[in-house]
């Protein structure tokens, strides 16, 4: 009985898969979806630890929010561009991409925080094994993991990270590992962080502001300086951080 309950699932996620890749679905729908699924809705109804009530789905659904307000000052289109012409990426679809990296980036975090371990060890192997059972190549399931399993832009912005050169090199080498260029890599790395981090309406309100355009940015802007910096090293700034 329970192999043909984790068959059925399976083929529930082999579908899934195939819809978030086909269609563009709202941050309500995506979560509603993920509910449909015990496990993951066991997941997402655990608490975020920032207060009752407030959940690790209610946080999701604030970042897939906010992507969907800042995504269009995102080069999402070139990435998808250039990464076609990579094995493994031949269908790639880079927004819907995006949604489901950011659905599943937290999906473990209850768990790790009541199991007292790291919280990336818990979502990394979970996020991993949906998009596998939904379809996703493994190139694309080694780019979402990287993107998720790495907090070097906050930890450069907040300043606990202080080398250049080690944070250059730290994200050169995710770019590498996900086999793709590095100016695409740091587009969605951007976009993942900056979703995140405007979720908080703290930090939000504090630390960041919209310019004319309505982009989000740090007020003490860290995270720019540093991609300007990587820019700079590789003697192509625009280039390399044109859409960033």
């Amino acid at each position: 009985a329970q192999a043909r309950i984790k068959q059925a699932e399976t083929q529930e996620l082999s579908q899934l898969g195939a819809r978030l890749r086909n269609e563009d679905l709202t941050p309500g729908q995506l979560i509603t979806e993920l509910k449909n699924f015990p496990h993951f809705q066991h997941l997402l109804d655990l608490d975020f630890a920032l207060g009752k009530d407030f959940t690790i789905g209610v946080h999701t659904r604030q970042v897939l929010d906010q992507f969907e307000g800042q995504k269009g000052h995102y080069d999402l289109a070139g990435v998808q561009t250039h990464l076609r012409q990579i094995k493994g990426f031949e269908n790639f679809e880079a927004e819907r991409f995006m949604k489901v990296v950011l659905a599943f980036h937290d999906i473990g975090k209850g768990e790790a925080v009541r199991q007292g371990k790291d919280q990336h060890a818990v979502t990394v192997p979970i996020l991993k094994e949906a998009m596998a059972k939904m379809g996703f190549p493994e190139e694309q399931i080694r780019l979402a993991a990287n993107l998720v399993d790495n907090d070097l832009l906050g930890e450069w912005q907040v300043g606990r990270r202080h080398s250049v050169t080690e944070v250059r090199g730290a994200l050169r080498g995710l770019a590498q590992d996900s086999g793709i260029p590095m100016r695409d890599y740091l587009v969605m790395q951007k976009l993942f962080y900056i979703s995140d981090a405007s979720s908080y309406e703290p930090i939000r309100a504090n630390f960041m502001e919209a310019d004319g355009n309505g982009k989000l940015h740090f007020k003490e802007n860290n995270t720019d300086t540093l991609l300007t910096s990587i820019g700079e090293q590789h003697g192509q700034v625009a280039g390399l951080t044109a859409g960033l």
